[in-house]
């Protein structure tokens, strides 16, 4: 691994088996034991071998870069300048041909004029996506509506019977209280003790049953 990552051998000898990026990378991870984002270096590496490949020709990779970035949650702007991809370079003389050279500069010259023109390049996929996401969000709050309309007529349902059922108590509260008020005149004319007794355990329960009821209903006491 020591040769491997020595500058001063030939690269040749040693790109077939063990190429230089995983010699680093085995480097960094066993020898050093650092942490490796594994995201990280698999954009890195997917990338570097885009810039390798011909500009006619680079078109899957640029798709699995763009598609890695949207998993990564990685937002894409209307302004965002995109790099050229480079052309495929000569091992031996690091150089390009005049074809590849032309090639890239014709690349550079649509690149300038998407730029100059707002209303080319990116932001026609910049709209393609906001169509989606508010068609996406429509279709959400029609299915939340489907799930969300029972749920609201039978808690409306509900509250109507609660209100009715107020109302039924209120109204034997009023007569509890008449009788209540008709024991009380009654005792005031009663001569028999069995009788007073008898009319005594009749207003106690009364008067048991309308503080239940006003505790329920959390009535006044007048």
């Amino acid at each position: 691994m020591h040769l491997i990552l020595c500058s001063t051998i030939d690269p040749k000898k040693h790109t077939t088996e063990v190429t230089y990026g995983r010699a680093e990378f085995l480097y960094m991870v066993v020898v050093r034991g650092l942490h490796v984002d594994m995201a990280s270096f698999i954009y890195q590496f997917v990338y570097a071998e885009a810039l390798k490949i011909d500009a006619q020709i680079s078109l899957p990779y640029g798709v699995l870069l763009t598609q890695f970035l949207h998993n990564l949650m990685v937002p894409e702007g209307a302004d965002e300048l995109r790099a050229l991809p480079l052309g495929s370079i000569n091992k031996t003389t690091l150089s390009k041909s005049m074809a590849q050279t032309r090639r890239v500069l014709g690349a550079a010259r649509v690149a300038r004029a998407r730029r100059e023109d707002p209303g080319q390049g990116s932001s026609q996929g910049l709209e393609g996506q906001r169509s989606w996401v508010a068609s996406m969000m429509t279709e959400l709050t029609e299915q939340m509506r489907a799930v969300m309309q029972p749920t609201d007529e039978m808690v409306g349902n509900i509250s109507s019977r609660l209100s009715a059922l107020e109302l039924k108590v209120v109204s034997m509260d009023t007569e509890l209280k008449k009788q209540v008020s008709e024991v009380q005149l009654a005792l005031k004319s009663v001569a028999t003790n069995a009788e007073l007794v008898a009319l005594t355990e009749w207003v106690v329960l009364l008067e048991e049953h309308m503080s239940v009821v006003r505790a329920v209903l959390h009535l006044s006491v007048d």
